[in-house]
C-alpha cells in the first residue's frame, strides 16, 4: 500500500527581527494552504520564517518554546 504526500512550499520575505509581522504573515499562508484543494499534508516554510534572516547574535531574544509557539 503507498500513501501519496501532498507538499505545498511557501516562500515570503520575512522582517528582520519582527517576530510578529512574521507570526502573523505565517498565520495568512497557513490559511491560504488550508483552502486548497486537496488539502496538503506538509508545509514548507523558509528556515527562518519568525525570526527574519540575519539577526546577528539576536537568536536568544527572539527564540520561544514549542509550546509557546503552540499557544
Amino acid at each position: 500500500m503507498s500513501r501519496l504526500l501532498t507538499l505545498a512550499i511557501a516562500q515570503f520575505r520575512p522582517r528582520k527581527g519582527d517576530y510578529a509581522a512574521n507570526l502573523a504573515r505565517v498565520g495568512e499562508i497557513f490559511a491560504q494552504v488550508d483552502a486548497l484543494a486537496p488539502r496538503p499534508g506538509l508545509l514548507q516554510l523558509p528556515e527562518t520564517a519568525l525570526t527574519g534572516y540575519f539577526v546577528e547574535g539576536g537568536v536568544r531574544d527572539l527564540a520561544v518554546t514549542a509550546g509557546t509557539l503552540a499557544a
